[in-house]
């Protein structure tokens, strides 16, 4: 078997990692946390279609001659679930804030050791320099509260030549307009719903290569949009 995806410390140990609880850790994504431990049972039931509907995309974008994949913001590993079954060769590590959702991506993939899970944030990735062929954030880049710097860190763990591809909800919708405005009121988590044409330029901020840009209907209400992007030259981490 080839080499495992690279982390840069026990991907079993939570109580080492910031992103659940460390200090510099915000109170908005404690609360996310914290949300997301009360979802990570349930999540998979109560997200199943939409989740299929959304993460195919992402799947029909990876390059055939990918062969490591890091996904940001993993969840209970429904991607990796895709992946297993469509790319069986794939080497992947999944990286979410939320140590419960990545306990139940250990659980699913108990025995496959090909999959690797660990705790950790965009901002933030536990990963090595220039280690993925291809980098995945879907379903969550909205909420990501520092976007250049999650896209600086996503710029570093890819090689030169590395694929960028996310997916996420998209403004330009009369539904998502909506939704954009209502959790701006209400809603208890940051979340900023972009249009194509502010992801597209903050990702090109970030030194990718803009490859395409599309968007989509996942059912009648979610409307998302779907960046695929080229690494140029790889990134280093800048001590925080």
């Amino acid at each position: 078997m080839s080499s495992q995806p690279q982390t840069k410390h026990d991907p079993g140990d939570h109580t080492t990692n910031s992103a659940a609880s460390g200090d510099d850790v915000s109170e908005n994504y404690r609360d996310l946390v914290s949300r997301y431990a009360t979802y990570a049972p349930i999540y998979d039931r109560r997200f199943a279609v939409y989740s299929r509907r959304t993460l195919s995309k992402a799947v029909e974008a990876i390059p055939e001659d990918a062969k490591r994949i890091i996904d940001v913001a993993c969840g209970t590993g429904l991607f990796g679930e895709m992946l297993r079954h469509r790319r069986p060769d794939l080497e992947l590590l999944g990286v979410d804030i939320s140590p419960d959702m990545v306990e139940v991506a250990r659980h699913r993939f108990d025995g496959h050791e090909s999959y690797q899970w660990d705790v950790g944030r965009a901002e933030s990735l536990p990963a090595d320099d220039a280690s993925f062929d291809v980098l995945t954030c879907n379903n969550a880049f909205h909420l990501v509260e520092r976007p250049m710097d999650g896209l600086a860190e996503f710029h570093r763990v890819l090689r030169p030549g590395g694929w960028l591809i996310l997916v996420d909800w998209c403004r330009e919708y009369p539904t998502m307009l909506a939704l954009h405005g209502w959790l701006r009121l209400v809603g208890r988590h940051r979340r900023d719903v972009r249009t194509r044409a502010e992801l597209t330029e903050l990702v090109g901020q970030a030194g990718f290569e803009i490859d395409a840009v599309e968007r989509f209907k996942a059912g009648w209400f979610w409307g998302l949009m779907r960046i695929t992007a080229v690494s140029p030259g790889s990134g280093q981490r800048t001590e925080e």
